[in-house]
């Protein structure tokens, strides 16, 4: 009986902590900031809408290593406009040291213009790619000094009316664009070209520094580019296959020679607009695919060869449609440091599009415990209260966190240019393991 009189305090001390434990990871749930979380340390909340020079989208994001934000796109009226360019620093204010006051419009003469991409360079340079039009379109490529003052620019010669789309920069500071090169009204191809550091086209790659394919006829377009560890050059986009669009890839070596072509059906019209390399050098495209009913957000992944991988989701597909009637859509993808995979476009179940993300694990399933809570599968917010929304870009800071443009409605059909951090560092959550498991062992 001493004995069992000694184990009581023991034994009482033990529920005692379990059940403050208990209490404690209770009363935490509702307080852990979830990756998909707005980030108050950037503009207070999370968001900032601002202007440059009339009501037209951010097209395209990057973080400089310094932490600042470049954001492109398109600035003036819809008929009449420029490039628009801002710059914001790590706190979410606009930076006073970049053009004026942290906004740059750049007007590259009469017609209209718009930049849709932006990287950059090791040595600080901004480099932005867009399009001129004046009686017929051409891709553009802009390069900035870190301070906004424009250094050169240039129109990339494809021979043929063409529409830059995406920019990345090889490690030796060649440049790369990607765009569609259009051939009638109906017709148009990928298209892809290198640009060296000194603005000369690179004449080792492809034919005088450019290539052009298509697909099957009809519309084909590169929505974005990326270059692997290996200096292979990845396409991604939208491309016709048997008299529909679905998601095209394709793969050139480091001089341009074609290596891999591929694509992934939804079952619908598809559109492929956004592409990230994951460590392994697989694809992964983010888009749409649109129906009677309206739209989804898709997702595919393709192997190093550009054949689907089916060790995504089966089949190397995902369809992501949390509304039947709803319309959803996806703009741009990052992988995350542990490989997980965040989409960003936009959904509406209400009538109202809002920013979306959603988050998959690097088999294709939905990450539930991205937002909010463990039933949760994606994350939607408006840039501002009671207007719609729409996420068109994104990137990822070195911490983790995920920096978003797009924009926010506005009055009389304009477009509020708008950018937002997200908490987005999935090494500060708690584990999948952890957050999932029993509590039987209390």
């Amino acid at each position: 009986m001493e004995t069992i009189h000694h184990m009581l305090p023991l034994i009482a001390r033990s529920r005692l902590a379990r059940t403050v434990l208990a209490v404690m990871l209770l009363a935490c749930a509702d307080a852990v900031a979830w990756d998909a979380d707005l980030d108050p340390t950037f503009s207070d909340d999370g968001v900032l809408v601002f202007s440059w020079d009339g009501y037209q989208p951010v097209n395209g994001i990057a973080v400089q290593p310094d932490g600042k934000i470049v954001a492109v796109g398109r600035s003036g009226d819809i008929l009449a406009s420029n490039f628009g360019i801002a710059r914001f620093n790590p706190d979410g204010e606009l930076d006073p040291t970049f053009g004026v006051e942290g906004v740059l419009v750049l007007d590259l003469g009469s017609g209209d213009a718009w930049a849709t991409d932006v990287a950059i360079q090791p040595d600080g340079k901004i480099v932005i790619v867009g399009t001129m039009v004046n009686s017929e379109p051409y891709a553009v490529v802009l390069r900035l000094d870190p301070d906004g003052t424009p250094v050169d620019a240039g129109s990339v010669p494809f021979g043929v009316p063409a529409y830059g789309e995406a920019v990345a920069i090889q490690p030796d500071g060649k440049i790369v664009v990607a765009g569609r090169a259009v051939f009638t009204t109906s017709e148009s191809d990928f298209a892809v070209a290198r640009v060296n550091p000194d603005y000369s086209m690179d004449t080792e790659f492809g034919t005088d520094g450019m290539i052009s394919w298509d697909f099957d006829g009809g519309f084909d377009v590169a929505n974005d580019v990326a270059v692997r560890s290996d200096g292979k050059i990845v396409l991604a986009g939208t491309a016709t296959r048997n008299g529909g669009t679905v998601f095209g890839v394709m793969l050139f070596s480091a001089t341009g020679g074609p290596q891999g072509l591929g694509w992934a059906d939804f079952g619908f019209e598809s559109e492929g607009n956004g592409l990230a390399l994951q460590a392994d050098g697989k694809a992964v495209v983010a888009g749409r695919r649109l129906h009677a009913s309206g739209g989804d957000m898709v997702v595919a992944r393709f192997n190093t060869n550009c054949t689907l991988d089916t060790s995504f989701d089966g089949d190397g597909m995902r369809i992501f449609s949390p509304s039947a009637t709803g319309e959803e859509g996806g703009e741009d993808v990052i992988v995350q440091h542990d490989g997980k995979i965040v989409v960003l476009g936009y959904l509406s179940m209400t009538g109202r599009a809002e920013a979306a993300l959603v988050r998959f694990t690097s088999t294709g399933d939905v990450d539930v415990g991205f937002s909010g809570g463990p039933y949760s599968t994606f994350t939607t917010f408006p840039f501002s209260q009671g207007w719609g929304a729409n996420g068109r870009a994104i990137a990822q800071q070195a911490d983790g966190k995920l920096v978003v443009g797009g924009w926010s409605e506005g009055i009389a059909y304009s477009w509020h240019p708008a950018v937002a951090r997200l908490q987005g560092n999935e090494d500060l959550i708690f584990t999948d393991g952890f957050e999932r498991g029993t509590t039987d062992w209390w």
